[in-house]
């Protein structure tokens, strides 16, 4: 989860914000990391930081993610150069593979301070290695 503030600065707070789901039974969520459980349908995911909220809605289908492709899967860059990562789905049964870049909603650096990652494009604003990885329906692209 991102903070934009007043002065247009941008801080991850995903690992401060509290995260709750309205179903568990079909996702749960912990530090924004959501997980799909074993019944079908919709609920909603919630992060709370700093008192303000955001809500997605999560859906739990009988196709289930099988594995996630990330292209690159390796990458070097110079500081402040940048890179789009895409991530596609390997699904179970009939569907195939997908591009579900533009439908992972959440990105992550495990380093913020050496690597930045928003809507899949990663900045890098220091020195050493980092992994970034995406989230979507309840599986991590790494």
């Amino acid at each position: 989860m991102m903070a934009l503030y007043s002065d247009g600065s941008e801080e991850d707070v995903t690992a401060a914000s509290s995260w709750q789901s309205a179903n568990n039974d079909i996702a749960s969520v912990f530090r924004g990391l959501v997980t799909g459980n074993s019944t079908s349908g919709s609920t909603s995911i919630t992060a709370t930081y700093g008192g303000f909220s955001d809500t997605s809605v999560v859906t739990q289908t009988a196709e289930t993610v099988q594995t996630l492709i990330v292209d690159p899967s390796y990458f070097e860059l110079g500081t402040g150069a940048s890179r789009q990562l895409k991530v596609e789905a390997l699904y179970t049964g009939s569907v195939g593979r997908q591009d579900v870049t533009s439908s992972v909603k959440q990105w992550y650096s495990e380093q913020p301070t050496v690597a930045r990652v928003l809507k899949g494009n990663v900045t890098a604003v220091g020195t050493h290695g980092v992994q970034a990885f995406g989230l979507f329906m309840g599986t991590i692209a790494a």
